[in-house]
C-alpha cells in the first residue's frame, strides 16, 4: 500500500484477530479506462475474500455496501501531486432501509448479510453514490479508499441456519465473540472528467428526477447516439459439452403483415434430451432468462443490405436506479427463473407490432422486406436441477431487478450455458387487401 495512505489507516491487517475469520476486501473500477464522466454512473467491483484459515466453518456477517457509502465510510481523497487532500463529504440519509444496526432478524433475504466459507469470495458491483460523485471536479484526479472498520454483526454458521433468529451487533449481544476487522484496502484511482458533448436534457432531467437518475438516464442517452455494434452469431459449436444444451426455433404464423396490423412471433426454448450415458443425463435445471431478451434481432433489407432496426429490446435502454442496494431474491420463486427438463420447452410471444406498439421503423413502406433472429446468447446464471431443488438458492439481482445476476458473478465456476442462434423468420409488408391472399 502507497505510504502516503497508512496515516488514514483504521484497521490494518495486524489488528485482526485470530480467532475470528479472515476477510479482506479488493475493490477494481467496472470501467474499459480510468477517466470517469462527472455525469454518468462510476461502478465499482468490490470483492469480498476470505482466506483460508484455521477454521473449518461458514461465517455470515452483515456489511451493507450502501450504508457504507452513504455513512461516509470510504474515504475520498483529491490527488493533487504527490500529495492526498482529503474531501469532505456528507453524509446520505438511509431512511429508506430498515433500521438493523444492532439487531437483524433473518430471513435470507437482509441487504447486506453475506456468507463466507474458507477460501470463498463473493464479488458484486455497485454505483458510487451521490454524496461522492457530485463532489468531482473534471480534469481532477482522486483516490476511493476504504480504511477499514470493524464489522460489528457476524457469527458462525450458514444463512439458512440463523433463519428466524437474530443477529446482534457487539454492544448488545451476551455471548462475545472475537472482533471481526474488514481491513483497509487501498481502493481505486480514476480521473473525473466532462463529457466533450453534453447531453441536451441533463438540467431538466436532474430538476424532476435527482443527480442519480439524471447519470443514469444520461449514460442511456449517449448509447442511444452510439449504440454498440450486434454480437455475432453464436453457432452451435461454441456450445460447452459439460453444460446443458438448449436450443432456440421462431415461428409465425404468416410470412406477411400489413402496416397498422398485428404480427407475433413464437419463440420455443428447448432443453434438448442428453446423448444416453452422458454425465448429467435426465438432469432439471433451472436458468435466468435475462440475456434471452436481448439477444432477438430485427432487420429491414436496404439496398440490398440487411440493416438492423434499433428496438429496447436490442439496446438494452430504460430505466433504472443504480443508487440502491442489490436485491436478494430466491430462484425458485422468482418469475425470471425458468426450470426445465430433458424435452421440456418454455415458449414465448415475441411481439413485432400490435395496435400499441411497433418494432417496425416509421417510414416502412409496402413491400419492405424484414428478417427476425434470435442471434444466441451465453446466460448469466443457471444450474442442476428444478425450482423445488433450489428451494433455498439465493441470487443478487441489481436494485432495479431486471438485470444480470451479480452474485454469485461468475455462476459458481460451473460451465458457460451457450445457447446457438435461431432460424430466421422472414416476412414483409403487404397492403390490407392483399393480407388473406398471402396467407
Amino acid at each position: 500500500m502507497d505510504p502516503k495512505l497508512l496515516p488514514f489507516i483504521k484497521f490494518s491487517n495486524d489488528d485482526a484477530s485470530q480467532e475470528a475469520p479472515e476477510i479482506r476486501l479488493e475493490m477494481k473500477l467496472y470501467h474499459a479506462n480510468s477517466e470517469l464522466s462527472v455525469t454518468s454512473p462510476i461502478r465499482i467491483e468490490f470483492t469480498l475474500r476470505r482466506e483460508q484459515d484455521s477454521f473449518d466453518q461458514d461465517c455470515i456477517f452483515v456489511w451493507n455496501i450502501y450504508k457504507t457509502f452513504a455513512r461516509t465510510q470510504f474515504t475520498l481523497f483529491h490527488q493533487k501531486g504527490d500529495t492526498l487532500e482529503q474531501v469532505v463529504v456528507s453524509q446520505k440519509s438511509i431512511e429508506r432501509l430498515p433500521d438493523e444496526d444492532e439487531i437483524m432478524k433473518v430471513n435470507g433475504y437482509n441487504h447486506g448479510l453475506e456468507l463466507l466459507r474458507p477460501g470463498s469470495s463473493q464479488r458484486s458491483v455497485h454505483t458510487l453514490t451521490e454524496n461522492y460523485h457530485k463532489l468531482l471536479i473534471p480534469g481532477q484526479r482522486y483516490r476511493l479508499l476504504w480504511p477499514g472498520e470493524e464489522i460489528l454483526m457476524w457469527d458462525w454458521g450458514t444463512k439458512q441456519e440463523h433463519v428466524g433468529k437474530e443477529l446482534k451487533s457487539r454492544a448488545v449481544r451476551k455471548s462475545k465473540l472475537p472482533r471481526l476487522v474488514l481491513p483497509a484496502c487501498a481502493g481505486v484511482e480514476f480521473i473525473a472528467k466532462e463529457e466533450s458533448e453534453l447531453w441536451p436534457g441533463r438540467a431538466e432531467y436532474e430538476s424532476k428526477f435527482g443527480f442519480a437518475r439524471a447519470n443514469s438516464r444520461e449514460a442511456e442517452w449517449r448509447l442511444e447516439q452510439s449504440p454498440p455494434p450486434s454480437p455475432p452469431h453464436v453457432s452451435p459449436s461454441q456450445r460447452v459439452p459439460e453444460a446443458p444444451f438448449l436450443s432456440l426455433t421462431l415461428e409465425s404464423n404468416s410470412s406477411h403483415m400489413t402496416r397498422n396490423g398485428d404480427f407475433i412471433i413464437t419463440s420455443c426454448v428447448t432443453y434438448e434430451k442428453p446423448i444416453s450415458g452422458a454425465t448429467k443425463e435426465a438432469q432439471p435445471i433451472t436458468f435466468h432468462i435475462y440475456d434471452f431478451s436481448y439477444a432477438y434481432r430485427l432487420y429491414r433489407l436496404r439496398a440490398g443490405k440487411w440493416k438492423r432496426c434499433e428496438t429496447e429490446d436490442t439496446t438494452r435502454t430504460g430505466f433504472i436506479m443504480v443508487d440502491l442496494p442489490d436485491k436478494k431474491v430466491n430462484v425458485s420463486k422468482d418469475k425470471d427463473f425458468v426450470a426445465l427438463r430433458p424435452g421440456e420447452s418454455w415458449i414465448t410471444q415475441k411481439t413485432v407490432q400490435d395496435a400499441g406498439w411497433t418494432h417496425i421503423p416509421d417510414d416502412s413502406v409496402v413491400g419492405d422486406s424484414f428478417r427476425y433472429v434470435f442471434k444466441g446468447a451465453t446466460l448469466d446464471w443457471w444450474d442442476w436441477g428444478d425450482k423445488e431443488d433450489h428451494a433455498g438458492t439465493e441470487v443478487s439481482l441489481p436494485c432495479f431487478h431486471w438485470g444480470s445476476v451479480i452474485k454469485p458473478a461468475d455462476n459458481d465456476g460451473r460451465p458457460k450455458l451457450v445457447v446457438p442462434g435461431s432460424n430466421v423468420v422472414k416476412f414483409s409488408i403487404v397492403d390490407d387487401g392483399d393480407i388473406g391472399s398471402a396467407l
